[in-house]
């Protein structure tokens, strides 16, 4: 009987931690066969890599919570890009045009989620299907908006700090100015912290369980199934865009072709 139940707990632990051990034992593998990779220069280029993809992230995580699935993300990053990057061409030294291209580029992929929670939530089209429309709109969207051609972004200013930027800087050996913190990781911290309040703490998230877990169950409790989803789209949509932002000033471009395959 012991026996069984400590197969049984090591089941669960496997089942639930499943993916870390996978990444831990990636990480032993390639420290082992590449001496450079733990160093604190390469870890943090990994982070500063990962960083746009885990903004993203955020935001799938409550689409998975609630019961549906996004596949319009990368087409939504690049929205984002050519949108935020039209703007900061006009004057990329000013941080008021700075800041506003930031908020277009997050309000125009909002308003793309709210269409695609809309057509799940209320004409109940397939989520798969839902997206997979929008991932080819947005994709028009950014080709059609850039006339094909990236918005480059060449002149030095404040929109740079946001994906090249850097805290606490030191030296070390054998390079200069390094940076402890990058600026994009600092910045999906803070939208992890944020949105794990919100999951946890708040009557939306409760909701986003409820629905994701038994809609039915949710609706007969009082809680607004088609509202509850079209806010999540809206969110996810939100989070695609603010990483395009990011993204952009990382490449010094609104790219129209980025975020393919995201």
């Amino acid at each position: 009987m012991a026996k069984g139940l400590d197969k049984q707990r090591v089941s669960l632990f496997i089942q639930k931690y499943a993916l870390v051990l996978i990444v831990l034992i990636m990480c032993t593998i390639v420290a082992i066969a590449s001496p450079v990779f733990l160093t604190p220069v390469n870890i943090l280029n990994v982070l500063r890599q990962v960083s746009i993809n885990g903004i993203i992230a955020v935001g799938m995580t409550f689409i998975l919570l609630s019961g549906q699935i996004d596949i319009s993300v990368g087409s939504l990053v690049a929205v984002s890009g050519v949108v935020t990057g039209s703007i900061v061409v006009v004057d990329p030294a000013n941080p008021g045009v700075v800041l506003l291209a930031c908020l277009a580029g997050v309000f125009s992929c909002m308003i793309l989620g709210f269409f695609s929670g809309s057509m799940v939530a209320l004409f109940h089209v397939p989520p798969m299907i839902a997206t997979l429309a929008m991932m080819t709109i947005g994709r028009g969207i950014a080709l059609a908006y850039s006339g094909g051609a990236p918005f480059q972004l060449f002149e030095k200013g404040p929109f740079e700090f946001l994906g090249k930027g850097v805290l606490l800087t030191v030296d070390l050996p054998k390079t200069s100015n390094f940076g402890l913190l990058p600026v994009p990781v600092l910045l999906f911290i803070l939208v992890f912290v944020l949105f794990w309040v919100v999951l946890n703490y708040t009557r939306f998230g409760r909701y986003t369980y409820a629905v994701g877990g038994n809609r039915r169950a949710a609706e007969a409790s009082g809680v607004s199934s088609k509202k509850t989803i079209i806010s999540v789209f809206m969110r996810s949509g939100a989070l695609a865009g603010f990483a395009g932002v990011v993204l952009a000033s990382r490449i010094g471009a609104g790219q129209p072709a980025i975020g393919v395959m995201y």
